[in-house]
This record gives structure tokens, sequence and C-alpha cells, in this order.
């Protein structure tokens, strides 16, 4: 079950993670939501009454936001995998409430990208807008390591910060992101949580502003990768995990649970990052590097499955 199905890395990774799943005889649902807990309680009661011996939570679902279901699942048999809970870097324990769970980078991306929208200024201080999704862990994460690195290293830049939830993506980004371009004309950084980068580029458009670009863009999304190729692009940089090798490691971590196996601490499960700019957003399509994170993660996870 995806945090968001308008949100396509989310998406991606619970389809890739459900083939993993009946690559070894399993059966496996993807349900389709469009985000928040009132989208997913649904979700886990399906897992529940169904009787599935596992429900995968991708994206980083906070499981307080819907903690009695999981634990009704979980007291039903379910064994509940949260992909992407915690932070990697943090070493974010499991909180106990869901049944096991892998981490990601969570603060890398916004980090590596502001870093390099600071070397693109060449030392002139940055008016920064960012959105982020708050009812998302991985944003909360992304956004404090952001500031952190901002008032450390640059105290003259400014932070104009937006909250948008996840259900309402569709809906309220693009005039949210517009409405900020308009009453601050001085950005010239937009600092995207995630990877929906088209209502972003319609709102830099409607705005007018020819000097704002954008960074971070997290996800990985290939055809909004394949946009920097394009003669009036505005995207720097997508920070972006593999959604193949983030299905990996979460079927790796429900394969261990239901066979009854050891699992690992959840920052040992973690998967590959990538900086994709402008100058090298082409590996992005081409299978012979693994689509920019190299070949060798499936081999070895699937030999490590045929050994158990």
């Amino acid at each position: 079950m995806p945090t968001a199905s308008q949100l396509p890395p989310c998406e991606a990774i619970a389809k890739n993670t459900a083939k993993l799943a009946e690559s070894v005889g399993m059966k496996a649902t993807v349900f389709d939501n469009a985000g928040g807990p009132q989208a997913w309680i649904p979700g886990v009661q399906q897992a529940t009454s169904q009787k599935y011996a596992a429900l995968v939570l991708v994206c980083g679902i906070d499981p307080n936001l819907i903690k009695p279901q999981i634990e009704a699942a979980k007291a039903a048999g379910v064994a509940v995998i949260d992909s992407g809970l915690g932070d990697a870097d943090l070493k974010t324990p499991n909180d106990g409430i869901v049944t096991a769970s892998t981490d990601i980078g969570e603060g890398r991306p916004y980090i590596a990208a502001a870093g390099l929208a600071f070397l693109a200024a060449n030392g002139k201080p940055i008016h920064f807008l960012e959105w982020t999704s708050n009812d998302i862990p991985s944003s909360v994460v992304m956004s404090k390591a952001f500031h952190k690195l901002v008032a450390d290293n640059c105290p003259g830049c400014k932070i104009t910060s937006i909250n948008v939830p996840s259900p309402e993506w569709g809906t309220k980004l693009q005039p949210a992101v517009a409405s900020a371009l308009t009453a601050n004309p001085d950005i010239t950084v937009i600092m995207a949580t995630f990877d929906a980068v088209p209502p972003i580029e319609a709102a830099i458009k409607g705005s007018g502003n020819k000097n704002v670009r954008i960074y971070g863009a997290t996800g990985g999304t290939a055809e909004y990768i394949a946009q920097m190729g394009a003669a009036d692009n505005k995207m720097m940089t997508n920070v972006a995990s593999s959604v193949s090798w983030r299905a990996y490691s979460a079927a790796d971590l429900m394969f261990r649970v239901v066979s009854g196996v050891a699992t690992p601490d959840p920052w040992m499960e973690a998967d590959g990052m990538r900086i994709f700019t402008p100058d090298s957003y082409k590996e992005s399509a081409d299978a012979s590097v693994g689509y920019g994170y190299g070949t060798e993660y499936p081999k070895d996870y699937e030999s490590l499955w045929l050994d158990q």
C-alpha cells in the first residue's frame, strides 16, 4: 500500500514489491489510494479481513495515524512492514507499532540538493521556497535537515515554507506554489520534497518568474528526470532512490518476517541513492548501468533468497 498512488515513485515501489512477492510464489495485491489515514484504513482492514500474511506500507506511512487498525491486523496474524519509516543516518529504531521497518537516508536528498544550489549561487544569499507534506514522516525529517543546513551555512538566506498534505497534491500544490512565487518574486530556488514536478513547473510558468529553478524533487520518476534534457528545463537536481532497490529491500524484509528469519536493524535495509543533474540525467534511462544505480543489487538479493 503506497502513501499515495498519485505519487509515481511510491506507486512504482508498491508494484515492484508485489512483483517480487509473486516471483517467489506468493500472491500479491496493490492497494491503490489517494493518501491520508482515511484512505489507508480500508487497506489495512482488507489485509486483516482477508488474512494476508503481510501488509507492506510504502514510502514511510506514519503508523501512529492508523495505530488501532495496525494493531488489529497484527493481532489477526498479519505482519506489518513499513518501508522507509525512519532515517538511516539517525538510525531510527522501529517504534514497535509495526512488525518491522526499513529506513532510508531521509535527510540526505535535501542536504545534497541544497549544497548544489549553494554552489550554483556562487556565494550569494538564496531565497528558498520549500514545500513539504508534514503528514509524511520523511518529509518532516528532510525539512529539519534542510533548515539546519541553511542556518549553519547561509545566515543571509531566507526560507519560505508551504505545507501541502499528500491527499491534496493534485488540487492544492500548484496554486500554493504559484501564490508563494507571486508574493515573493525574489525566490530563485524551489526545494521540492517529493517528485511532483508537473504542478511545480506549471506554477513557475504561470508566475512568470524566469529565474527560479527546482532542486530536490526527491523521487526519481524517470519521465521527470528525462525533462532535464529540455531546452527550457527548470530542474537542476532530482535526488532519487531507486524504486526498484526500495522494492527489493522491502521485499527482503517481508520475506524474512513471514519466513521466521531474523531481521536486521531498520537502517541495514536502506537502499542506494543517486543525484541526477542535467549532466547525468541520461543514465536514468540506461539499462546497462541499472538506470543509474548499478546492476549488482538485484543479483545479490536474489542469490541471497535462493540460498535460504
